[in-house]
């Protein structure tokens, strides 16, 4: 039967974080702060409503925002697998982008779909298809379509389980940001560890 700890997960998310905490907590910061300027400049905030050619600044920040979650996903697989890996990773992949932001895309509106159907489908929908994303990362060759139906397969059976990690994950970041934000620094590598630790076990 496919099954995981969750306390498993995240003291594994834990050990891993003690041995690797220099780079994890840098990229990090990294990824935190280029997502967060783009972030902060959407929705016609910030850069966008300044004037000409703050469109151009808007999609230079959506484009490092993309490009850098992919490399910090890759920094976070290194991890798990024990193999080499380095603050350059950031900005390495960019070979990806296109696909990551198609998987990306795509998962968000079936997701967002899903919770205008009377939010429960949004959540099943958020499990299913959770890892499509890590597996486009992970797997360069693999197609989008392939990425879908290779995470409905590692999630069924366990979404109440996924569901219980992405609980516990959303409580440990919320204490993480209690402890003035820099417990995030901490609490997010830490869960996304234990997450990544899920999706490899789930693959084999």
């Amino acid at each position: 039967m496919k099954t995981f700890s969750i306390k498993g997960a995240i003291s594994h998310g834990w050990a891993l974080f003690k041995e690797n905490k220099k780079i994890l907590i840098l990229s990090t910061i990294l990824y935190v702060a280029l997502s967060g300027l783009y972030k902060q400049n959407s929705f016609g905030r910030g850069y966008y409503h300044e004037g000409f050619g703050s469109p151009i600044v808007w999609l230079v920040l959506f484009a490092l925002s993309i490009i850098v979650q992919i490399g910090w996903f890759k920094i976070m697989l290194h991890v798990e697998e024990g193999t080499g890996t380095s603050l350059k990773e950031l900005f390495t992949h960019l070979e990806l982008f296109w696909k990551y932001l198609g998987v990306y895309v795509l998962y968000v509106v079936i997701v967002v779909i899903g919770f205008l159907l009377f939010i429960i489908p949004g959540f099943y929908l958020m499990l299913k298809y959770g890892f499509a994303p890590f597996l486009i990362v992970d797997k360069k060759d693999l197609r989008i379509k392939e990425a879908f139906k290779q995470s409905a397969q590692m999630s069924d059976g366990v979404k109440w389980k996924l569901f219980g990690l992405c609980l516990v994950m959303i409580l440990l970041n919320l204490l993480g940001a209690l402890a003035l934000g820099f417990g995030l620094l901490v609490s997010v590598p830490v869960t996304m560890l234990a997450y990544i630790h899920v999706y490899k076990e789930l693959q084999k």
